[in-house]
């Protein structure tokens, strides 16, 4: 006769089975693909592909990824399953592919516009602000969307429970900004930028989008 489980046990693994139960969310790969397209001109940025909580907005963590075509399903690996990559692949487009992730049953897929990643935690100050000029172009390329927006800087938002600190080593002096709720807004200044000082980052951003006004 096989042991029995504790009515408390088994009310606790209830509990974690249910909080992580799994749903597929599918997204058509061509939508994806033009995306992209539509912004290669603009070099320093890039479109920006994530699931994340309906309500909070965090990245879920990602059990898998397929895409499915008429050639068949392939699996994509990640490099984190909190972060999800997609390949642009010409091979893909217009054959009706869909990529398929399953994640937690309360997360979406969403893409953004942001500026491509940097590279380390320590640039120089135009370095920071290499995409603010493709932002601005994109921006009149389509004022219909836009309206009469000015960009005037970048929101860097960092990775949930660091603390986002940005330090810029001017010849006046260091002047430090740190990230409220996992949010820092840096406002592009002209001095700064002729001057063209060292800036250092406690951590780097996971998104880096326009700041508007």
């Amino acid at each position: 006769m096989l042991p029995t489980r504790p009515r408390a046990v088994l009310s606790l693994m209830g509990l974690l089975l249910a909080g992580t139960a799994q749903a597929e969310i599918r997204i058509d790969y061509d939508d994806y693909y033009e995306r992209v397209q539509d912004i290669k001109e603009y070099k320093a940025l890039a479109i920006q592909t994530a699931i994340r909580d309906e309500d909070s907005g965090q990245a879920c963590a990602i059990a898998s990824v397929y895409v499915k075509n008429k050639q068949g399903t392939e699996l994509l690996p990640q490099a984190s399953p909190l972060h999800l990559a997609l390949p642009v692949k010409e091979a893909w487009y217009d054959k009706g592919s869909k990529v398929i992730v399953k994640a937690p049953g309360n997360c979406e897929f969403t893409t953004e516009l942001v500026q491509a990643a940097l590279a380390a935690t320590e640039l120089d100050y135009r370095q920071l602000f290499a995409g603010l000029g493709d932002f601005r172009r994109l921006a009149e390329a389509n004022s219909g969307l836009f309206s009469s927006t000015v960009i005037k800087g970048l929101r860097l938002g960092f990775p949930t429970g660091a603390k986002g600190q940005l330090t810029i080593h001017a010849k006046a002096g260091d002047k430090i900004l740190v990230a409220q709720e996992g949010w820092l807004e840096v406002t592009e200044d002209a001095a700064l930028g002729a001057e063209n000082p060292t800036v250092s980052l406690s951590v780097l951003p996971e998104r880096i989008l326009p700041l508007a006004e």
